[in-house]
């Protein structure tokens, strides 16, 4: 069998060589896939080290020499349905993200006001436009950071929210549970918690026409967004992850 058609299932050529004459010579010592490889040395420790890691190759140790064997064939099956499922699971997230993505696009066909605003108090500025209106605010990857770096006006921005009565829908990462489920409670709050999707320096916020993005340090940066369609577009975005989240 021509060992380059081995490079269709995900190997090299030098890998696929080497895999091909270890599947020929059996269990052997590197100096004689040394020499029908016909590559350096270097090359093959290199290329053998690769095979293993891909659980193509093993070896055990005679006389303080290692002693290589290729894997069953059988083991690329394993490979390739390893290779199916992390597929499927792309797939499954690129269904997911595709609102999204689809109104990002049409976003640049549409008239948007665009404001970046800089440090607390622009953040200050930006979370006191949310207390004036009356559409349910949500909060997309949030971690806790509202807290950490403006720990006494979050307490008052959540106490206005909820004597306001604004709707307010959040979903935190994982990590955060004990933090809002034991540790501070946010009045009113629906909080829901999801693990690996959200888990980032930033956090999205929306709410009725406008969205904001906030990333998050010591001078938060904050992107408000004025434009209906994306704000639509990430309600429904939001809302395929608020079904996916925990409670």
């Amino acid at each position: 069998m021509e060992y380059k058609i081995l490079e269709k299932l995900g190997l090299t050529e030098t890998e696929s060589k080497i895999y091909m004459i270890l599947l020929r010579l059996g269990s052997t010592h590197v100096t004689p896939v040394i020499k029908k490889a016909e590559l350096h040395r270097a090359t093959v420790y290199d290329v053998l080290d690769r095979l293993i890691e891909k659980g193509l190759v093993s070896y055990i140790i005679k006389e303080g020499k290692r002693f290589y064997e290729a894997a069953q064939p059988e083991r690329f099956e394993v490979i390739l349905e390893e290779k199916q499922k992390e597929l499927d699971e792309q797939k499954d997230v690129f269904k997911k993200i595709k609102p999204e993505m689809d109104g990002l696009k049409k976003l640049s066909k549409e008239k948007q006001e665009a404001e970046i605003y800089q440090g607390k108090q622009g953040l200050k500025t930006v979370m006191e436009e949310v207390l004036r209106q009356k559409e349910t605010f949500y909060a997309l990857g949030a971690q806790g950071n509202f807290q950490k770096y403006l720990p006494e006006y979050q307490k008052y921005w959540h106490m206005q929210i909820y004597k306001r009565k604004i709707p307010m829908l959040m979903i935190y990462a994982e990590k955060c549970r004990e933090l809002r489920t034991k540790l501070y409670l946010i009045p009113g709050a629906k909080i829901r918690f999801i693990d690996k999707l959200y888990d980032g320096p930033s956090t999205t916020h929306f709410y009725g026409d406008t969205v904001m993005i906030v990333t998050w340090s010591e001078q938060p940066l904050v992107i408000k967004i004025k434009n209906k369609h994306l704000a639509e577009n990430y309600k429904q975005f939001f809302n395929i992850i608020w079904k996916m989240a925990k409670e």
